[in-house]
């Protein structure tokens, strides 16, 4: 923490100084200040970014929330740095998806945290399993559902009531409109894929199941079936011959996987590759909401159904 010049030369002057005079002495200073004002508000820590947006949607001003997961990497594989274990330390509540998605969070330690897998209770898809004797258990990307995300949202708002009391009144309005909005979004995805029922596409991973489904689209086909691991020969083989046969003519690749593959399997197909992205990016205006990262997704979506 940073001083003003007149609190440090106080503090050199005295070695004890009563807590109430240090207060006395740090209140003129606006770093001091700030640093006491965010130390003052509760501290959410989520695994992932949308998780973020939803709380700073749903609490506004009434907390402090990070995202554990940087930017770039990947929630399947991510191994917490120290840094990120001492910020998890000093919540007071852990949001998560849970279903395996995101262990590594739920490992932290968070002695004054309550945790939330926001996941529980909700209905679930399989994963795809293309093969026989391939893993199928739950699906554990529900928020790129628009209408699951305002079901998760509503179990956020207890939670968050309990961390900020105070903000009752407010949390409950805000949670209550936020939803009204992702309703509303949901309907926006389904109205605008109906020119496009019944078509297929392929994707890196299972990440966009419960997008597609509530796309009225069949969930996708994808390229690696299983996140960091790579694919079979024979298996490319077989998903080109499908991606042929479907006339499909696109690969939804995403920023955190190597493009390589998805490349290789456009190139067989005489085809090409498009983004799509489950987690946003506070860096990028495009995608810096949770909102906004559902609207790109789906423009995306548009642009490969429209490609073929």
């Amino acid at each position: 923490m940073r001083l003003c010049l007149h609190a440090h030369r106080q503090l050199t002057a005295y070695l004890v100084i009563p807590s109430v005079l240090l207060m006395f002495l740090l209140g003129g200073c606006p770093a001091a200040r700030e640093a006491a004002s965010v130390a003052d508000k509760p501290v959410v820590v989520v695994s992932i970014y949308p998780l973020a947006d939803w709380v700073r949607e749903v609490a506004g001003e009434a907390v402090e929330v990070y995202t554990l997961l940087p930017p770039g990497a990947n929630p399947h594989s991510f191994e917490p740095t120290p840094e990120i274990a001492a910020r998890a330390a000093q919540a007071s509540l852990r949001l998560v998806i849970g279903l395996g998605l995101d262990e590594w969070a739920q490992s932290l330690q968070t002695p004054r945290a309550t945790t939330l897998v926001l996941s529980e209770g909700l209905e679930t898809v399989p994963m795809a399993a293309d093969h026989p004797g391939e893993a199928s258990g739950p699906n554990p990307h529900l928020w790129m559902d628009p209408v699951r995300a305002a079901e998760m949202v509503a179990r956020l708002v207890p939670a968050l009531v309990r961390i900020a009391p105070a903000r009752r009144e407010e949390i409950e309005r805000r949670a209550e409109e936020y939803q009204a909005q992702l309703q509303a979004l949901g309907e926006e995805l389904a109205k605008a894929c109906q020119p496009y029922a019944g078509r297929r596409v392929i994707t890196m991973h299972n990440a966009y199941d419960y997008f597609l489904l509530r796309c009225g689209l069949p969930t996708e086909k994808v390229v690696t079936p299983f996140p960091g691991k790579e694919p079979s020969i024979q298996y490319l083989q077989e998903l080109a011959a499908w991606a042929r046969q479907q006339e499909v003519r696109v690969i939804f690749a995403e920023p955190v996987f190597s493009p390589k593959l998805a490349e290789v399997l456009a190139r067989e197909i005489d085809g090409q590759v498009l983004l799509l992205d489950p987690l946003g990016d506070p860096q990028d205006p495009a995608r810096d909401t949770y909102v906004k990262l559902i609207k790109w997704d789906l423009q995306q979506l548009l642009r490969g159904l429209q490609a073929g």
